[in-house]
């Protein structure tokens, strides 16, 4: 977890995201690494976002619905996909004339689509999301003051208040984005939504509904934004993040630990579980404490991995969302003599 003191500083730049944002980028395949990105810059502290309360559990509730929905949707399409390129590789071996013309770019191009659809069905992005909503993100609580502005808004019929779909929930986490921002007025803070119905101008929903810009006029540390593209304008390029991650790692680097030895025979504790501290996925590889070293890292450990082969060491990264920080438990008895662990 980051430094509060740090965090909540005059001049710190601060992003929330309406709900329906997480949810779109946890949905949809083409902004998954996206969402992964802009994750990652929360990490190492090149971003810093706050979450309010209801965005948190709306998330919590609404996520697993929609992603299982359209996690089943990619494992139909998957389905159809296999059997066409299939179907291509069988008239592209065929040599024949007739039929559809199916070329060698058009297998390749729904081979990728597949590789996509796959790893969407695999990647546990909602779970690195939530747990970034619980452990990083910056808490603004919905206090019951918020409900008198709320029920002014709602009985004047004023945004967000305008359509069917609206809902109490909107409004509560806009007002309590409101009131946290005048609370921390020297601070700098960036809404996101893709509610454009709700929150959105008319004529322009990219820009705020007029209700909405005559409160945001009392709040001028808040900047709206309704377009996805000002999202893709927090993601940083591959390389240049893989390396700020780096430096940061090496940064925070507390010392080291390699193992525990047993006290009745120094033989070698071994691991009950490695788990990646950002999705909860277990590494898929067996550990030995003299092959590896675990260096003490935010809430987990950074591990080095020994490779005897080139005299190197490299670092362990899940296989599922790519984040280098696992939480590790030791076994409670010696690998060797099966002595109990802290007994004599």
């Amino acid at each position: 977890m980051k430094s509060s003191k740090k965090l909540t500083q005059d001049g710190v730049v601060t992003h929330v995201f309406d709900t329906c944002v997480w949810i779109t980028l946890a949905n949809h395949i083409q902004h998954r690494s996206l969402a992964h990105n802009i994750l990652r810059r929360n990490e190492i502290g090149e971003l810093h976002f706050a979450a309010p309360e209801v965005v948190r559990d709306e998330f919590s509730a609404g996520i697993g619905k929609q992603v299982k929905r359209a996690k089943a949707q990619a494992t139909e399409a998957a389905d159809t996909l296999t059997w066409l390129v299939d179907a291509a590789i069988r008239h592209i071996w065929s040599f024949e004339d007739d039929g559809p013309k199916i070329t060698e770019s058009h297998r390749d191009s729904l081979t990728e689509i597949l590789s996509a659809i796959k790893l969407m069905e695999s990647d546990p992005l909602e779970s690195y999301i939530m747990r970034a909503i619980e452990r990083d993100f910056e808490p603004i609580p919905c206090l019951k003051g918020d409900s008198t502005l709320i029920g002014k808004q709602a009985i004047e019929g004023r945004a967000p208040f305008i359509s069917k779909s609206a809902s109490i929930a909107d409004a509560r986490i806009l007002f309590s984005i409101l009131r946290f921002a005048k609370k921390h007025a020297g601070r700098e803070f960036h809404f996101y939504t893709l509610n454009t119905v709700d929150f959105g101008c008319p004529e322009d929903n990219r820009n705020p509904h007029p209700d909405i810009a005559s409160l945001l006029r009392t709040v001028p540390n808040v900047t709206y934004h309704g377009k996805l593209a000002d999202i893709y304008g927090l993601k940083q390029d591959e390389d240049a993040l893989i390396a700020s991650e780096r430096a940061f790692e090496d940064e925070q680097i507390e010392g080291q630990w390699r193992y525990d030895a047993c006290q009745r025979c120094q033989g070698e504790v071994g691991f009950e579980s490695v788990v990646c501290a950002s999705c909860g996925c277990s590494a898929d590889c067996e550990l030995s404490s003299d092959e590896c070293t675990l260096r003490p890292f935010r809430t987990g450990y950074l591990i080095d991995l020994h490779h005897y082969g080139t005299g190197r060491d490299y670092r362990l990264e899940c296989e599922h969302c790519d984040r280098k920080t696992f939480e590790v438990e030791r076994r409670s008895y010696c690998d060797y003599c099966e002595h109990i662990m802290g007994k004599g």
